[in-house]
């Protein structure tokens, strides 16, 4: 259960524009699938306990869901103002006043981040073993909240093969909420060098010949290693694959899809 105090409960909620029962700009479709994609069923009955308002159901999670299920819930919708001004700024001119709105609208999704990051850090406080703890040649990784809750119950029957399709598919989904493309290659092309979503993905636009510049190029082929390897799973029917094989290509996916929403988090 979260332990959210109530001066940054004021916050969220005022972050999120929570008066008069509404989140964001969720409808009621969006908002049931925003929190599908973190394997949590909002429309449950536990989460109608203070009414059927999405603002009543998204207090209700904060009640009840644990840290880090709820960090990251904050976290991606923060993502998602972020990324609505970006595209704002991006495709069109925008004047000086609404510029100064965005600049502290980003300052304040910040201070919402730093609400998410005190809930994480309490769910990890007692984990003994965190990211690339190694004993001999076994790593204990945790892959991203998203990913796992999607694929868990696929894991849990040993149906690596559709663990892996699914894990994928996240990052597809990630990749177009950012850029709008629905394919690696469009939103990078072929060859990596596309730099016109960096901006939105990184946080960055570098020039050629710099580290910045090959670390961007790079996340670029990781996507695009993905789309190649999730078409040829997608062209063969489904059949048994080795668990530990299963593990590297879901950590895969989980890299590509950390390494585009960095910029965002941090």
């Amino acid at each position: 259960m979260a332990n959210i105090k109530l001066s940054d409960k004021k916050l969220l909620e005022e972050a999120f524009g929570m008066n008069g029962g509404y989140v964001l700009d969720f409808s009621d479709k969006s908002f049931v699938e925003f929190f599908s994609a973190l394997g949590i069923d909002i429309t449950d009955e536990q989460y109608l306990k203070n009414g059927t308002s999405k603002a009543n159901r998204l207090r209700a999670f904060w009640e009840i869901g644990n840290e880090e299920l709820v960090a990251q819930s904050i976290i991606e919708m923060a993502d998602m103002v972020i990324n609505k001004d970006l595209s704002i700024l991006t495709r069109t001119a925008v004047l000086p006043a609404a510029k100064q709105i965005m600049d502290a609208r980003r300052i304040q999704m910040d201070r919402v981040k730093d609400i998410a990051n005190k809930l994480r850090d309490v769910a990890h406080a007692d984990q003994p073993v965190r990211h690339g703890a190694a004993v001999e040649n076994n790593f204990q990784l945790l892959i991203r909240p998203e990913i796992f809750n999607h694929i868990k119950q696929y894991l849990e029957t040993g149906d690596h093969f559709h663990a892996v399709e699914e894990a994928y598919k996240l990052v597809r989904h990630k990749l177009r909420e950012i850029t709008g493309c629905e394919r690696a290659s469009e939103a990078f092309n072929m060859n990596a060098e596309n730099t016109k979503y960096w901006q939105r993905l990184f946080g960055q636009n570098p020039v050629g010949n710099t580290p910045e510049y090959d670390f961007c190029r790079g996340v670029g082929y990781l996507h695009l290693g993905i789309q190649f390897l999730r078409n040829e799973k997608a062209h063969k029917p489904a059949s048994e694959l080795d668990i530990n094989l299963a593990m590297h290509y879901i950590v895969l996916a989980s890299l590509a899809y950390e390494l585009i929403s960095r910029n965002i988090q941090e």
